[in-house]
């Protein structure tokens, strides 16, 4: 049963869990894959600390968008997650993306990288 505010609505400790919970079950499965050190193509996920409010996520965003070979980045303040996607074929690494969050004024979290579909797997699928 979910924590109801007025109106039906979640209670704010309600959404804080919730975002709690995705950093956990995200951070979970990094522990188990080899650190990487860096990503052609694909996307990283990374915990940023620090984050406060919806306008400090500019500042952010600004430094990540910011490195060669990233494509577009998406920050959920509710889970303090970044969503990093590259160009492919370009090669971002975690030092890049830890040194980034640094000059905003953040502090880097764990990252995990995912690799972009094959060639192969893409035809497979029908796009």
């Amino acid at each position: 049963m979910r924590a109801r505010g007025r109106r039906g609505q979640p209670t704010r400790a309600g959404a804080r869990l919730a975002g709690v919970l995705l950093t956990l079950a995200l951070l979970s499965g990094i522990s188990a894959l080899p650190a990487l050190a860096q990503e052609q193509g694909g996307e990283a996920l990374m915990v940023v600390k620090g984050v406060t409010s919806p306008f400090a996520t500019f500042g952010l965003l600004k430094h990540l968008n910011g490195i060669p070979g990233v494509e577009r980045v998406d920050f959920s303040l509710r889970s303090g997650v970044a969503d990093v996607k590259m160009k492919p074929g370009a090669t971002v690494t975690a030092q890049q993306l830890r040194d980034a969050v640094h000059s905003a004024a953040y502090t880097p979290g764990e990252i995990r990288f995912k690799s972009a579909p094959t060639a192969a797997a893409t035809a497979s699928s029908g796009q």
